[in-house]
């Protein structure tokens, strides 16, 4: 059934079961991944549902379908339960939901021989709706429901018996203050019991435990979670939020949340997981907002330039006299003398937010950081932006006005 005897067709099988080479070379592969002897049976003929461990997909057109062992009689496998559970499973990442009718379809199939000879949950997918499937459709359907039930194939794989019978993870979302690092941060985790099991009776149970897992995966030998919740659940879909202490993390580095769940008969399902990576300090503490300097010098800066940041004096109105100069801003930071030639200056400060500020910078030289004594520049940045100002290419000072202002001043 499903094959054909002439030589020439696609569907010939051999002159015998292992007969030809492209068999031979496939399940070399596959047992040199997964050895013969890894997974055992009992005496029904059954593997163990907790230990079992593989996963075999293989990909078909087309039909919209899964198959799971037998496929060549009606009799039901051993681990029946499990594979059924793991087929509609795999059917809830595809849209539209493939079919698991499971029926009896052909004989020497490959999920077959891996799972009487392996003991792996093996499954064919009949993908797509034609055998030369429309462009298009096979990019933006055929295409994603294979990536997304392959990812729950191998969330699965190493105790798919086990886990396909648990609860799944639906939902996971890591939640800051706008970014700013924080000793705590709020993982919120949506799992379901049913909602993926398409009804069947392994989804049925309430959820009874949710663990979260910081930089350790569950599976790693006898890890133990950082935080765990187990009360208070009446329903096979739950959602917890946890606040995690992440004072102890590096900052700026990539770190890894993974949750795992339990339903009321103890079976935990297939572990989900988010990076999360913590944000630098705040430079400045509230109430007042980052100002920088980048100052690239010409060949007489040492000599000839420097700089002052000044904050307006509140409820003044900022004017100026005649000679330029006047007696309505406090000079906060002053630089001259420490600055190179024809080297890179840098500087930070954190200023009072609701004030107006002013930047000025001079030249002694009367040639601003240009042209003759080399190509220098400056460029001032507030709150992360960089304000605008024009190239001090010329002249003795320029004065540029920054943060609560009536207006911006660019002189």
């Amino acid at each position: 059934m499903g094959v054909s005897l002439y030589e020439g067709s696609q569907s010939y099988p051999g002159a015998s079961g292992g007969s030809e080479p492209e068999t031979q070379n496939i399940v070399e592969y596959i047992q040199s991944v997964l050895p013969p002897d890894t997974n055992g049976k009992d005496r029904n003929g059954m593997y163990a549902s907790n230990t079992t461990t593989g996963v075999m997909m293989g990909l078909h057109i087309y039909g919209q379908d899964f198959f799971w062992p037998w496929a060549w009689q009606v009799p039901l496998a051993p681990n029946e339960e499990g594979l059924r559970a793991m087929g509609h499973k795999l059917a809830s990442h595809t849209t539209p939901r493939y079919s698991t009718d499971n029926p009896s379809c052909c004989a020497g199939d490959t999920a077959d021989w891996g799972y009487y000879y392996l003991g792996m949950a093996t499954f064919t997918m009949e993908m797509g709706t034609d055998f030369y499937q429309e462009c298009g459709t096979f990019e933006e359907t055929v295409v994603p429901n294979m990536i997304r039930s392959l990812v729950y194939a191998a969330r699965v794989a190493k105790a798919p018996y086990l886990y396909t019978k648990g609860p799944d993870v639906m939902e996971m979302d890591v939640r800051e203050d706008d970014g700013v690092a924080v000793d705590t941060i709020v993982v919120t985790v949506k799992v379901s019991d049913s909602e993926r099991a398409g009804g069947y009776t392994t989804g049925s149970h309430t959820i009874s435990e949710i663990a979260l897992y910081v930089n350790t995966h569950p599976y790693e030998g006898r890890a133990t979670p950082a935080y765990v919740t187990t009360s208070g659940y009446t329903s096979p879909t739950e959602t917890h939020a946890f606040t995690v202490d992440v004072s102890t993390l590096a900052v700026g580095e990539r770190h890894i949340l993974y949750t795992q769940a339990k339903d009321a008969t103890g079976t935990p399902g297939p572990v989900h997981a988010i990076f999360y990576t913590k944000p630098s300090p705040p430079v400045c503490p509230v109430g007042r907002s980052e100002f920088r300097v980048e100052l690239m010098g010409d060949g007489m800066t040492k000599r000839h330039n420097s700089y002052k940041i000044e904050r307006q004096k509140k409820g003044t109105a900022w004017k100026y006299n005649k000679k330029g100069g006047d007696t309505e801003w406090i000079v906060i930071e002053e630089v001259y003398g420490s600055l190179d030639n024809s080297a890179l200056h840098e500087f930070d400060i954190c200023l009072k937010t609701d004030y107006c500020h002013r930047f000025s910078i001079k030249d002694k030289g009367g040639d601003g950081l240009c042209c003759e004594n080399g190509e220098g520049y400056y460029k001032i940045y507030y709150e992360g932006n960089e304000v605008e100002h024009l190239k001090f290419d010329t002249g003795e000072y320029q004065r540029t006005t920054f943060g609560n202002c009536i207006e911006s001043v660019v002189r």
